[in-house]
């Protein structure tokens, strides 16, 4: 994920298949904040949220916990990595993602 110049977020859409995963990267440096928000499904959510470190390999959010949404403190600049995770039924999503 790029964020246009002098913006600190940007909206994606997409589809995830049954039992998938379909992953993004966003770039964020110390002492910053990301806030991950997807939404999915109509009545209850249909995909739900990993959210790791490439370089530190530290788990932040696992999807296990089916979360939709994260907020956190961003410890390292690295590659963060946005999964976008199904278990048995596809998913049209949207997912937002700011780094202030």
């Amino acid at each position: 994920i790029r964020f246009a110049a002098g913006t600190y977020s940007m909206t994606v859409s997409g589809s995830v298949k049954a039992n998938s995963v379909v992953s993004y990267a966003a770039f964020g440096g110390p002492a910053r904040t990301m806030t991950v928000q997807l939404q999915s499904g109509t009545l209850q959510p249909s995909a739900f949220l990993r959210i790791s470190g490439v370089d530190d390999g530290v788990v932040y959010l696992d999807h296990q916990t089916k979360q939709t949404s994260w907020t956190g403190y961003l410890p390292i600049k690295q590659d963060y990595l946005i999964e976008v995770v199904s278990f048995q039924t596809a998913a049209n999503y949207t997912l937002t993602v700011s780094i202030y």
